[in-house]
């Protein structure tokens, strides 16, 4: 009889348990800070921002800021950290789970595949490099895995950027590498070489075959940063080129036709300074430039995909608190505005310190700032941002 009680009493005291931790999850979650700092939140349009705060391995928030208002949603499926948080990353969080960016995703009207690349560890050989494939049915939601050796390995001791092209039962993989300088003496000679290569892995026979390997002086070109995407069969890298003319090293966009193996280098006229986001719409690319620290502006280029030129400048001032590091977290061009998600934190690297974003709407064609908003978040290591229309949320 002392039993029953016992274990009825232990049952009760667990459910109650559960239900307060539930319970509380809800009354203690916070409120959203959102605050309009200048012009009308009517300026967001169709267009919503949205983020995803994860608080465990179980428990996210989506907090969907529009035009009207603001809301939250509990516990819902969260997609993979570090991309932007979109329908199209939660229904394939399976396999983009092994990715770093969307860049390493390439997909025909059935498929969709992550593309990852890393040495082979094995006994007998410990520098093979591979090329690892989750390849997803978009219909039947199914996942075949590869992992094919490459037919001629990308040096290790080297910084590299990959992009793949998806072709009929095809995946090209355009890879541009420098080799580091194992005897560098500054910021000058960091590279010794640098390598265009574009291999063809033929997905029937999982076999890979090495089509193009070409050289250049790394002070002739060298890979800029981690960026890059994909356009039909064209892979878009950024890259340092020597101007002739000043002898300078200036940030580019260096064109790969994985099919024509065409080539088209173009000078985004921001000197040296890094691109750190993208956006692609249709026949033009949106790109921003690292902020001037003297200024606090970044440069905002669009880049026409057909001709190769540089269409548009814009420099737009995103002044934050001098002791704050600011880094752009998304971007999106739509129906002529430019939208912006930058955040601002401290260096100290205090996990209670509250972490600003900031938005801004911009008129493409005039640059006149249509509207500033700010965010403030207590969680800093673990929020996502997108961009998005409803169908896209």
């Amino acid at each position: 009889m002392r039993k029953s009680i016992s274990k009825i009493f232990l049952i009760a005291i667990s459910i109650s348990m559960v239900l307060l931790i539930i319970l509380l999850s809800f009354f203690m979650n916070e409120e959203i800070t959102m605050e309009d700092l200048c012009g009308n939140r009517n300026a967001l349009g169709d267009m919503n921002i949205v983020y995803q705060k994860s608080r465990g391995s179980y428990e996210t928030d989506q907090i969907i800021i529009s035009k009207n208002k603001e809301e939250v949603k509990k516990y819902v499926k969260a997609g993979c950290r570090g991309f932007s948080v979109s329908k199209k990353n939660i229904e394939n969080r399976d396999i983009f789970q092994y990715i770093n960016s969307f860049s390493d995703i390439c997909e025909n009207n059935d498929e969709i595949a992550s593309i990852s690349m890393g040495s082979d560890y094995s006994f007998y050989d410990s520098n093979n490099m591979m090329v690892y494939i989750n390849l997803k049915n978009k219909k039947t939601k199914k996942i075949k895995e590869y992992k094919i050796e490459m037919e001629e390995g990308i040096n290790l001791d080297s910084v590299y950027k990959v992009l793949p092209v998806r072709n009929n039962d095809n995946i090209y993989l355009a890879i541009i590498s420098s080799l580091y300088n194992e005897n560098s003496l500054g910021n000058n000679d960091i590279y010794k070489q640098t390598y265009l290569n574009l291999y063809k892995i033929n997905l029937s026979t999982q076999k890979s075959k090495c089509i193009i390997s070409k050289s250049y002086e790394a002070s002739e070109m060298n890979v800029s940063n981690e960026n890059g995407f994909v356009r039909g069969n064209v892979c878009y890298f950024l890259v340092n080129m020597k101007n002739k003319k000043n002898g300078e090293m200036e940030t580019c966009l260096f064109a790969f036709n994985v099919i024509t193996k065409d080539v088209n280098v173009t000078n985004l006229k921001i000197g040296n300074k890094e691109i750190t986001n993208y956006y692609v719409d249709d026949n033009e690319v949106l790109l921003s430039s690292e902020f001037d620290d003297e200024s606090e502006k970044l440069q905002i280029i669009t880049v026409n995909l057909n001709t190769y030129n540089v269409k548009k400048i814009n420099e737009i001032n995103v002044t934050c608190r001098e002791d704050k590091n600011k880094n752009i977290v998304d971007m999106r061009e739509d129906k002529n505005k430019i939208f912006i998600i930058m955040s601002e934190s401290s260096y100290d690297g205090s996990f209670d310190a509250d972490m600003n974003y900031y938005i801004y709407v911009i008129n493409k064609e005039n640059n006149k700032n249509l509207y500033k908003g700010k965010i403030k978040e207590k969680n800093i290591e673990n929020i996502d941002f997108g961009i998005l229309k409803k169908e896209e949320i």
